[in-house]
């Protein structure tokens, strides 16, 4: 079975979202909770999962399949659509 960060926040004790924050690397988690939290990580052989990340439409607060995309999903697409651009002036 693999472990997901509700049984990390369950052995570090503290919410989900700040297990995402720890992963994520975001501001706004103590020197003491983020280490309680990769303590945690590290006991239980947590191993993040990267499939789908860079798919996934941010939703900030929707429900992702009420046919809406957040301007962040859209960046993406621009930033991925310009790559692609810029791949093929080079390659080819």
């Amino acid at each position: 079975m693999k472990v997901g960060i509700t049984e990390v926040a369950g052995r570090a004790g503290v919410s989900e979202a700040t297990v995402s924050r720890v992963i994520n690397r975001r501001q706004g988690v103590s020197r003491t909770t983020r280490e309680a939290v990769e303590q945690a990580m590290a006991g239980l052989g947590y191993e993040r999962q990267t499939q789908g990340q860079l798919v996934a439409p941010v939703t900030r607060g929707r429900s992702a399949d009420d046919g809406r995309r957040s301007e962040g999903a859209a960046v993406l697409g621009r930033a991925t659509a310009q790559h692609g651009l810029t791949q093929q002036r080079t390659c080819g």
